[in-house]
């Protein structure tokens, strides 16, 4: 599942999935076109705790959908 949304899309799941800080953060990095290694190595962690906040939010949307 690609995570590309319209811009008022993506502020109605901000506001209707919960979404942590940290995952909130990796979404605007990755909106930003950052790779998981970018973003990992930025954030300060794995890139395999990467992968698991990307599962994380993808489930969270889903769910909302």
């Amino acid at each position: 599942m690609k995570l590309e949304f319209y811009p008022h899309e993506w502020d109605i799941l901000y506001l209707k999935c919960g979404f942590t800080d940290e995952e909130l953060e990796v979404i605007r990095l990755r909106r930003k076109g950052f790779l998981y290694t970018q973003i990992a190595d930025d954030m300060g962690y794995s890139i395999k705790t990467i992968e698991r906040r990307m599962k994380k939010i993808k489930q969270k949307i889903l769910k909302f959908m």
